[in-house]
């Protein structure tokens, strides 16, 4: 038996000792709360004999009652066909989740096999930044999903088919459209993948929406309704990134606009915050605060270090540079603090960070949550 099966097995057995003393102590305050009711009134005391409750004796009738309620237990778990090692999902599991449903039945990378869920590390979001052609497209498709699928993690297919906010104009923006989403297509029914693709205007979304599986929405329109209406109409999953010039309790309100225009499939995604003129900054605290939109939280641990118009061009003229060499340091911390899901173009070195990544995620999962006594700080 390996030391990471001793490790699950060991854990999903805490977690069930730990919803066993759970149901004692809420037996215990029942009965401590039935011993109440009962007792007589002040004036019936007799000034000799105290009102006391004796802990001791519920405690160990609650004991009892556990020791008798767990076996009941067990059976129940296994007449409902709950494995005990999926006991800890449903002890722990708090936040919003839904399924991908991709082209097929899904496999190690494959379609129908995502689930986003709150404190997992789930499908990796990746590809090229823009669709540079069809070849370059299936080519990246195929090399991302032979990692994936050897390291057990769903992928969703990411690419734009253009990119309307680049800095130049000099800068390609990608196919179109109408030639993107046929690239993108092609890649679904090529490698069975779902794919993930961003909308710019509001008239894009009917169309991107019978292609893509999630939709996202850009950081620069986190906040456009029109556009975010529209994208949550087509009752895809909807991925808003966090704009660079916003609080991370703005997307609360982006979020809230998806599901009243009918669409509970949203989740919303850190992508660095401004620090100054052309650089960003990640804000480990946003990964936590970004759960007050109550959905799933992605990481772009790539363009979350970009440098907007850091780098000057010849002849005049700016585009945006970027820290590469961080992404790793990024992709590390987010995992850590226990994010849903990264976003991330490809490296050459992806296998290798993606494999670190899963592990960092096994073991920050086991952790019991922390409580700090701020006591301290209050006075």
């Amino acid at each position: 038996m390996d030391l990471d099966h001793i490790f699950h097995s060991s854990f999903y057995h805490y977690n069930f000792f730990f919803f066993l003393q759970s149901l004692q102590l809420i037996l215990l305050l029942l009965l401590f709360g039935t011993a109440h009711k009962g007792e007589t009134s002040p004036a019936q005391h007799d000034p000799a004999q105290p009102s006391t409750i004796n802990l001791i004796v519920l405690a160990d009738t609650a004991t009892r009652s556990v020791a008798i309620l767990s076996p009941l237990l067990l059976l129940l778990l296994h007449l409902l066909h709950i494995p005990l090692a999926n006991l800890d999902s449903l002890l722990r599991s708090t936040s919003p989740e839904f399924t991908l449903c991709g082209t097929g039945s899904g496999g190690g990378g494959g379609g129908g096999n995502g689930r986003f869920v709150g404190g997992a590390l789930r499908p990796a979001q990746a590809g090229p930044n823009v669709i540079e052609s069809e070849e370059h497209v299936l080519k990246m498709a195929k090399h991302i999903k032979g990692i994936t699928t050897k390291l057990g993690l769903p992928l969703v297919f990411k690419s734009s088919f253009d990119k309307a906010n680049r800095t130049s104009s000099k800068s390609f923006r990608g196919p179109g459209l109408e030639e993107g989403l046929k690239i993108l297509e092609k890649v679904k029914a090529t490698y069975d993948l779902p794919v993930v693709t961003d909308v710019h205007e509001s008239h894009q979304c009917e169309a991107v929406g019978r292609v893509a599986d999630i939709i996202q929405i850009p950081a620069f329109l986190c906040r456009q309704t029109d556009l975010l209406v529209a994208a949550a109409k087509t009752g895809k999953i909807i991925n808003i990134k966090k704009g660079q010039f916003c609080a991370p309790s703005v997307m609360v309100n982006s979020a809230e606009k998806i599901r009243l225009a009918g669409n509970q499939n949203v989740m919303v995604c850190e992508r660095g915050t401004m620090f100054g003129y052309n650089d960003l900054i990640v804000d480990p605290r946003n990964f936590e605060w970004l759960r007050e939109a109550n959905c799933p939280v992605v990481a772009d641990v790539t363009h979350a270090l970009q440098q907007p118009a850091g780098k000057k061009l010849d002849g005049g003229g700016v585009a945006s540079g970027g820290l590469r060499e961080l992404i790793p340091c990024i992709a590390r911390t987010s995992v850590a603090v226990g994010v849903d899901g990264i976003f991330m173009e490809p490296l050459r070195n992806l296998e290798e960070l993606l494999e670190e990544l899963i592990a960092i995620a096994r073991v920050t999962k086991g952790k019991k949550p922390l409580k700090i006594d701020l006591t301290p700080f209050k006075e």
